[in-house]
């Protein structure tokens, strides 16, 4: 029989006995009893300050005791190594089991068969330091399948010297493949620990996402480290460094080519590349990086795979992709590389489509370089359903740079601040459709919203955040005339030099102006109005006097040029000596309207 010892009660606490193998300590013979009594009634219930003596008696159908045989019965029992600091094993298992000081020397050891399981302490062979941190530690199992001795994977498996293969029981964890951790920079390389790793990972994922650990530690990779399809990079709170200063990437992504692990990001066409090295469910999270030139090169990151909960502090390029499609990014970006600033942080090129991009930029010139010039080799230049809502910029020359054709850009919902331009565009022919900006963001302290051609049915979002409204800025070519929507969410002056839009260009406006600065002449009133493009719109005055007792209402439409009146003649329009549109509203004489001088004037404009 197994017993259950009862944790915390004793005889002198008191307690209450439900099962035939619940035993309980008597302190005052050192000694555990069961009762043996019947339960017919329901538990055996004892009294607090009570012996076995008082409270049922010593015997046959009595209290029985058990002396040590409670521990010796859980010693026995399926996790019984636990008790004496072993863990969740048998007695069985830990006969079976051996230590082993690292991992070369498991390498190179035979092992009797009664071995099942070892414990390989350490990687390295060194005898102090954080080589000999617990996570350092693997445990193996022994299998059936057999290899050439010596053959390994760097750290999930091994062939001893006997040609019997050994698998490892836990996490795949970065120290187990032999990188260093250190509390600060150090000057060893931990790249061949990371690739070693990553391609484990890879090789055995089945379609699986498979997680690599990384400590809460500095690890230094100075060379490149590939990694392929399901791969789950997890740091916890881990910071990654690096030597590398030319235009090598810290991670690449790649794909099995007869068994080795290469990259994809050079040697393929677009379509070869989208046939036989696509990168599925990979990912990144819990990472810092520090002043690192390149960080990742991305190619064909598509389904599944996402980078998150990562920052780059004084990095230069954090992440370029190419042909990058339904990839999710939640990253934060924070200054620039020293030794060559200027780089964008973020670069999302041809065929990128379906990807969130959630990132949070700030001190640095650059920050995100979508699509790029059009270029014959490819199949598909352009990109396509860009998220960027929820992002912030701060403190930059410019947030957002089109290079290329692209369709359905989603900028609303950002955080703007101390950015000279949100949205700018490099030297081109080519067109942005269906570009969303504005809406549902913040803007402060932001000179230009965008400086751009080729908007084509396009929706622009101004509000009247902070500081002065940010200035727009539209030039066309005979190719490219530029078409949007301008939602003019503010009370504030839309007009140049806030608003330079070439004339035929074809733009629409949506705003509900209320005017308060109105001017009564004893003839007329007028207003200056807060827009001088040529915009179709309706206008309205209501005068109502300070008693209440009269009032007066004239409507109309108007654009830069004409008003139109609905019903008599009532308005017209001249141009100020800066170009603004001056609306008047005639025949409001002082002899028919004595009340005006001290009337309510509301003007509005709306379309």
């Amino acid at each position: 029989m197994i017993y259950i010892t009862l944790n915390g009660v004793d005889f002198d606490t008191g307690a209450t006995i439900s099962k035939p193998n619940e035993v309980l300590f008597n302190p005052d013979d050192n000694s555990y009893y069961k009762w043996t009594g019947s339960f017919a009634t329901g538990p055996k219930v004892v009294p607090a300050n009570s012996a076995p003596e008082t409270s049922g008696g010593v015997g046959p159908g009595k209290w029985l005791n058990v002396g040590d045989a409670a521990l010796r019965s859980q010693i026995a029992g399926p996790s019984g190594a636990g008790n004496i600091g072993y863990g969740d094993a048998t007695l069985l298992d830990l006969a079976n089991s051996i230590y082993v000081s690292d991992f070369s020397s498991a390498l190179l050891s035979k092992f009797p068969s009664s071995i099942q399981t070892m414990t390989i302490v350490k990687y390295h062979a060194d005898s102090a330091g954080v080589f000999n941190l617990s996570h350092a530690t693997n445990v193996m199992r022994r299998t059936n399948e057999t290899g050439n001795p010596g053959d390994t994977d760097g750290g999930s498996w091994i062939i001893d010297a006997n040609g019997v293969k050994w698998v490892t029981t836990l996490h795949l964890h970065v120290d187990r493949f032999g990188a260093y951790p250190g509390r600060n920079k150090t000057s060893f390389d931990s790249s061949d620990a990371f690739q070693k790793a990553s391609k484990a990972a890879g090789m055995d994922g089945y379609g699986q996402r498979r997680r690599v650990e990384i400590g809460n530690y500095v690890y230094t990779l100075n060379k490149k480290v590939i990694f392929p399809s399901n791969v789950d990079f997890v740091g916890s709170g881990t910071t990654i460094v690096s030597e590398i200063d030319n235009g090598t990437s810290i991670f690449e992504t790649g794909y099995f080519k007869s068994g080795e692990l290469v990259s994809n990001t050079s040697g393929l066409s677009d379509e070869e590349c989208i046939g036989t090295a696509i990168v599925r469910n990979s990912s990144f999270r819990g990472i810092q990086f520090v002043d690192i030139k390149n960080v990742f090169n991305l190619r064909c990151f598509t389904q599944g795979c996402f980078i998150t909960d990562v920052s780059f502090h004084g990095c230069g390029v954090c992440i370029y992709s190419v042909q990058g499609f339904y990839a999710n990014y939640e990253i934060d970006v924070v200054g620039d590389y020293e030794a060559k600033k200027g780089s964008y942080a973020i670069s999302l090129g041809r065929a990128t489509n379906l990807v969130s991009c959630v990132s949070r930029i700030s001190s640095r010139s650059y920050g995100i370089r979508l699509s790029e010039p059009l270029n014959a080799l490819y199949l598909q230049n352009n990109t396509q359903n860009v998220n960027f809502s929820g992002s912030s910029f701060e403190q930059m020359i410019r947030a957002v740079t089109l290079a290329g054709e692209n369709y359905t850009t989603n900028l609303n919902g950002i955080y703007c601040e101390n950015v000279d331009t949100v949205l700018g565009k490099e030297d081109g022919v080519f067109v942005s459709h269906a570009l969303k900006i504005g809406d549902g963001g913040w803007m402060y302290d932001v000179k230009y919203l965008f400086k751009m051609s080729g908007l084509l049915n396009s929706e622009v979002n101004l509000n009247d955040y902070g500081t002065e409204l940010p200035k727009v800025e539209l030039v066309n070519t005979p190719s490219l005339i530029n078409s949007l929507q301008i939602n003019l969410n503010t009370q504030k002056t839309f007009a140049y030099p806030t608003a330079v839009i070439p004339v035929n260009d074809n733009v629409k406006y949506t705003f509900n102006y209320m005017l308060n600065d109105a001017i009564y002449t004893g003839g007329e009133i007028y207003v200056i109005t807060p827009i001088y493009f040529d915009c179709d719109c309706s206008y309205e005055l209501r005068a109502i006097s300070s008693d209440g007792a009269n009032s007066i209402l004239k409507q109309g439409r108007m654009t830069r040029f004409n008003a139109i009146s609905f019903g008599e003649d009532n308005a017209y329009l001249s141009v100020g000596s800066s170009g603004e549109t001056i609306l008047h509203f005639k025949n409001i004489t002082s002899t028919s309207y004595p009340w005006m001088s001290t009337a309510k004037i509301y003007i509005y404009l709306r379309n």
